[in-house]
Formats: structure tokens, sequence, C-alpha cells
């Protein structure tokens, strides 16, 4: 005795062309996690906390009196101006790419970013740097929960894009 059996689903792919594909990740993914992103660096300048979630190291008692004349009481990392506003968000839904980066070249800054012991600079993590990208993501003092957050309705969005209704596959026994 041979049984056959034969499944068939429903699946309506064609709705989920390259298109639709690239605006869910878009959507539901990228686009988060570089919100995310961007809301830490801004925190950097205007709460005075590094991306991790730190506080900033005070600053020198000379330092202090100093920014207070020039910039008044705003936070150190804003009180200039021109690193905050160097800035910069790119997006582009085509290539399902978000970026966000410097234009600044100033080595102070860059000095900050990692501290300087050399110079007396002490760390202020305003951004992210090449030695954590590829822990951006696994990392729960960086990316992780956001991450976390948005492959699940990512995950959700495209399974609803993806599920069709189902045929009724007929009465009976197959033996």
């Amino acid at each position: 005795m041979k049984i056959k059996v034969q499944t068939k689903i429903n699946f309506d792919l064609e709705k989920l062309n390259k298109e639709t594909q690239n605006k869910i990740i878009m959507d539901n993914f990228i686009r988060p996690i570089g919100n995310a992103a961007v809301k830490k660096v801004k925190n950097a300048f205007t709460r005075s906390e590094d991306i991790l979630g730190q506080k900033y190291k005070g600053l020198t008692k000379g330092y202090h009196v100093e920014k207070i004349e020039q910039f008044g009481n705003k936070p150190i990392m804003v009180a200039g101006g021109t690193l905050a506003k160097s800035i910069r968000i790119g997006t582009n839904d085509k290539d399902v790419r978000f970026s966000i980066f410097s234009t600044s070249s100033n080595q102070e800054y860059l000095d900050h970013l990692t501290g300087n012991t050399s110079r007396h600079l002490p760390q202020r993590k305003w951004f992210f740097t090449k030695e954590e990208e590829p822990l951006m993501l696994e990392s729960e003092q960086l990316m992780k929960k956001q991450f976390d957050t948005a492959i699940n309705e990512f995950t959700e969005k495209f399974v609803s894009e993806i599920i069709g209704n189902f045929r009724n596959l007929g009465k009976g026994t197959l033996i």
C-alpha cells in the first residue's frame, strides 16, 4: 500500500517584493536601532553622561572656572557648540542604511572619545568607536536591548506580510 501526502500552503509572496522587504527592514529594524544610537549620542551631550550611561568625570577646578567664564553653566559637551553641531544622521532607504557620524576632525574631541593620559584628557565617551562596532548589538551597555526589541518587531511585521489564508485541503482521511 502506498500513501501519497501532498501539502499545500497559500503564502502570498507577491506582495513581499524587494521594495517591500527593504521598507520592512528599514522601518522595523534599522531605523529603530539607529534612532536609539542617536538618542545615546545626544544624551552624551545634554546629560553629561557617556553612551554607556556613566556620568562624565568632573572637570578640574581651573578648567571649570574657565568654562563658566566662557560658556556659562552649559554642559561641557555643548559648551563650545561645534562638536554637537558636527553630528550628522544619514538614511538611505534604497540601500537599507542608517548612519550617524561626526564631521569634526578636531583632535581634542577625538582624544576625549578614548581618553588621552599624556594630555590629561579624561575619557568623555560621546560616540561609538570602531572597537565597539562588532559588539554593539551584543553588549547590554550599548545597544542589545534596542536590538532585541527591534528584531522582535521586525519578525512580527515580516511574518504578518507573508502569511496568507490557508486553503481547505479537503475532507476525509488519506488511508
